[in-house]
């Protein structure tokens, strides 16, 4: 089976800030079954740029609570109360998860409050 290509549109309001940032990208396909859904993300442009950090994630599978297919040693996906995402060794970007303090996580020090993902098919 052929991967998905599509452009991947985030649009994010950081912590203290009242305009939206947004990153596109015009590479986002994730592969099949067989290879455990991998990532690949490229040419990311934007006013937020690579905030999201996630071409740190390209070409890595995704995991899951009951499958673990991060590029770490332990197992990044239970660390993180059995969120689903592309691992690479654990993350730079988490927009699937919630901090304690009710934020998407990355290792950037700016906090995103709010975070929009919008898919659409390359034809």
């Amino acid at each position: 089976m052929a991967p998905n290509k599509s452009e991947l549109l985030i649009n994010m309001r950081m912590k203290g800030q009242t305009k939206p940032v947004y990153a596109k990208y015009d590479t986002f396909e994730i592969g099949d079954e067989a290879s455990k859904y991998t990532l690949k993300i490229s040419g990311v442009s934007g006013d937020a740029n690579d905030l999201t950090a996630l071409s740190y994630h390209n070409n890595t599978k995704f995991s899951t609570y009951d499958q673990d297919n991060d590029n770490s040693g332990g197992d990044c996906s239970n660390n993180w109360e059995g969120t689903g995402w592309w691992f690479n060794n654990c993350l730079e970007t988490l927009l699937t998860a919630i901090r304690s303090d009710g934020n998407a996580y990355w290792t950037i020090p700016d906090i995103a409050t709010f975070v929009e993902m919008k898919f659409r098919r390359n034809v």
